[in-house]
């Protein structure tokens, strides 16, 4: 029984690592149309991603109050936003925190002056398939994604900065 399954399973670690694969292709990847999304801004305005298109490109991050690395990128990304301020370039952090909590004082502990959403139903994070956080995600003129980041890692500025360049670039 043991040599029968020795034999198979390097047939099982391939078909395992084929599916897994087929799985990451399946979500969200550079190029793909950006999915749309809808979130509440802190005034209570409805926010929609596709309300950009054709407009501007979009950097998105999703990120949790509680999230270290993600309290760390925040002032990168107000950084950021200060840069491309008067260019066709939008900055939307998307709140993936439980219904009811109460952003404001993170917005103001970061003085975060791009709108905050928060995703209290979970739809953009699941639209994204937000498995890490803090996510990045750039999405060109078009809609489509251009760059997609787990994580967070100093010096990343530049990194992003290069994607909303290209980004601005895309025809």
């Amino acid at each position: 029984m043991f040599a029968s399954f020795a034999r198979r399973s390097p047939l099982l670690l391939v078909g395992f690592c084929a599916v897994f694969a087929a799985a990451l292709l399946v979500n969200a990847a550079p190029k793909d149309v950006a999915p749309d999304f809808t979130a509440t801004d802190l005034s209570g305005k409805k926010v929609r991603l596709s309300d950009f298109r054709g407009k501007k490109a979009v950097v998105v991050s999703f990120f949790a109050t509680w999230c270290p690395p993600c309290r760390e990128e925040m002032p990168h990304l107000q950084k950021l936003s200060q840069k491309y301020a008067g260019k066709s370039v939008a900055f939307l952090a998307v709140s993936v925190d439980a219904p009811g909590t109460d952003l404001k004082p993170f917005v103001r502990q970061y003085g975060l002056k791009f709108p905050v959403l928060h995703d209290v139903k979970g739809e953009a994070a699941k639209a994204y398939d937000v498995n890490a956080i803090p996510l990045l995600v750039i999405v060109d003129k078009k809609g489509r994604i251009v760059h997609r980041k787990e994580g967070f890692s100093p010096g990343m500025e530049k990194e992003v900065s290069k994607e909303i360049e290209a980004a601005l670039a895309a025809r």
